[in-house]
């Protein structure tokens, strides 16, 4: 079953805000209650304060008992009283009240439950009353209690009260935050959104048509991963393109020797008479031929090997001295002419894969061989490096390569169909052994590749 991550973040986030909005609105019938309540506390301790500058203290405290009950109504006759009163004589009887409420007929007065001065809740029949108990000493030391209490609202007659305007502004927050959650959401995913589409719009047939993931306007969260995305799909183009070519140019390298072999064979046998010498040269260049594809053959398998720095690779140091010799060894074999320049002014000591660094030069005087010309000519100069490092320049006088492939190469990739598979496999063997290779054209003709090899540690 499919999900959509923006219809689930939304109601997530949207259940989370109406909780808040639920919660606020509990917490503001708790402060409204709380305020009533303050001020029924407010609305006692006045009536307290008026019944005092009424007098009541003193009629208490100057009579008896009896007296008391026969001025206690023409004491407060006529007066303003704001709040309802009880009093009680010393045992519970109520002597007084000012109001006729049906809803406390029957309610006993349980003085031992209540403090003097403390406020408590009266629950009549079908309301709550707040109140508030004083004591007062009569002229003959018994206790007159004088009861004031005011109507106190309950949670339920609040709630019956705004339950119709709570309602509507709690759904209409509510409805508030679904919306601003949805808009808020749709407008954080879009670039995520739009990205997946890019992603979903590529074509795996089309190789060469992938583009990188535009970081235009891209939330900073998201750069990282747009990045590591591009520069995954950049390795895949890369990879799947370069068995592309990498099959081609193994079909085009292999099929040119094979003919020749072809050639040379189909040109003997079509003689009916044969001398040796002849059958010598052709066996000689088919020997060649298959030296050739035996070499390509060998670095393709090496190199296969090698791949992601697989255990095989077998780093050691090489002397400079050895790299003289290989390139003598290759001057006899590739009928290159060689001008060697050695400079360094010290022994120096390189390090790396030996097998790969002979397929290395051997590759590139190869190709030397194959396009400078009818008397091809490499120069080689050795130099150091400040760093430590061996520099090893071979130049040539052909025609040289045009300045976008140049370009191309130096930054580790090819043109199809414009490079030969020698080149492919320098390039390779570079990124392999953590050598630096770097192609420029040179002079009015001729093309140098400069080598940087690391030294011995």
């Amino acid at each position: 079953m499919s999900r959509s991550l923006v219809r689930t973040l939304s109601a997530s986030t949207w259940i989370i805000a109406a909780i808040g909005v639920v919660s606020a609105s509990l917490i503001t019938v708790y402060l409204l209650l709380h305020n009533e309540e303050e001020r029924a506390m407010e609305r006692l301790r006045v009536e307290t304060a008026n019944l005092l500058s009424l007098g009541l203290k003193d009629l208490i405290a100057l009579n008896q008992v009896r007296d008391i009950l026969t001025e206690l109504p023409g004491a407060f006759e006529g007066k303003k009283l704001n709040e309802y009163i009880h009093v009680y004589d010393p045992t519970g009887r109520l002597i007084y009240s000012n109001a006729d409420i049906a809803d406390l007929k029957d309610i006993p007065f349980f003085r031992s439950e209540r403090l003097d001065k403390t406020y408590y809740v009266i629950h009549g029949n079908r309301y709550q009353y707040l109140a508030l108990l004083n004591s007062y000493r009569t002229q003959r030391g018994g206790t007159i209690w004088v009861e004031v209490f005011t109507r106190k609202t309950s949670a339920g007659e609040l709630l019956q009260q705004i339950i119709t305007p709570f309602m509507v502004v709690l759904l209409l927050l509510i409805g508030l935050a679904y919306i601003v959650t949805h808009l808020v959401t749709e407008r954080a995913f879009r670039p995520f959104k739009k990205r997946a589409a890019d992603i979903g719009e590529i074509d795996l047939q089309h190789l060469k048509a992938w583009e990188p993931l535009s970081t235009d306007d891209q939330p900073d969260e998201l750069m990282p991963l747009i990045r590591k995305v591009n520069e995954l799909m950049m390795r895949i183009q890369s990879s799947l393109l370069n068995a592309q070519y990498m099959g081609r140019y193994i079909a085009h390298e292999v099929r040119t020797p094979l003919t020749i072999m072809q050639g040379e064979i189909e040109t003997a046998l079509d003689k009916d008479e044969r001398s040796r010498r002849e059958l010598e040269d052709v066996l000689r260049t088919v020997l060649e031929e298959i030296s050739k594809i035996d070499e390509i053959i060998r670095s393709i398998l090496r190199l296969s090997s090698e791949s992601r720095r697989a255990t095989a690779y077998d780093p050691r140091p090489i002397n400079l001295s050895e790299v003289i010799a290989l390139f003598h060894e290759h001057q006899t074999a590739l009928n290159v002419t060689l001008s060697l320049s050695p400079t360094t002014h010290q022994p120096a000591t390189l390090f790396g894969d030996w097998e790969l660094f002979r397929l290395l030069i051997s590759n590139l005087l190869r190709n030397i061989s194959q396009h400078g010309g009818p008397s091809p000519i490499a120069t080689i100069a050795i130099s150091t490096k400040t760093n430590g490092n061996i520099l090893i320049d071979i130049s040539d006088r052909g025609p040289g390569l045009p300045q976008e492939m140049i370009d191309a190469l130096n930054q580790g990739k090819w043109i199809e169909g414009q490079v030969g598979i020698g080149l492919i496999l320098c390039l390779q063997i570079a990124q392999i052994t953590n050598l630096s290779l770097q192609f420029e054209n040179v002079g009015p003709q001729g093309l140098r590749t400069r080598i940087e090899c690391p030294k011995a540690h």
